[in-house]
This record gives structure tokens, sequence and C-alpha cells, in this order.
């Protein structure tokens, strides 16, 4: 199935993380309650984790209660 880009309103796949048109971290109801995506490699991380288990990058303060 698809959605739409929040952002610039490309057709995305709904299991997409992050829009391949415009690079907009896309996160649906499900995720937001699992843990924090890493806006850098969209892996699912674990609530509280200030750096990507997967990448190393810094997951932004604004991530935490995404």
């Amino acid at each position: 199935m698809t959605t739409n880009c929040p952002k610039c309103n490309e057709i995305i796949d709904e299991q997409d993380l992050i829009c391949p048109n415009c690079n907009e971290l896309v996160i649906d109801n499900n995720s937001k309650n699992q843990g924090y995506i890493c806006p850098v490699c969209g892996a699912e991380n674990e609530k509280g984790s200030s750096f990507c288990a997967f990448c190393c990058s810094i997951i932004p303060k604004k991530m935490e209660g995404a």
C-alpha cells in the first residue's frame, strides 16, 4: 500500500521510514510507540537512546518522545 510524504506529498510505500524523494523522516503511529527512528539510516532504536545502535549517529533530542 502507499501513502503520501507529509513534506513533499510524493507517493511512497507505507513501509518507508524515509521519503526517497526529499529524505523526510516518515513515522507512522505504530512506530512512534516502539522506539526512536534514526534520521540517518532509518533504524529503530530503543527509547532513551542517544546514539543509533546501527550507524552510531546522534539521535536528536527532538526525536525523543516522537
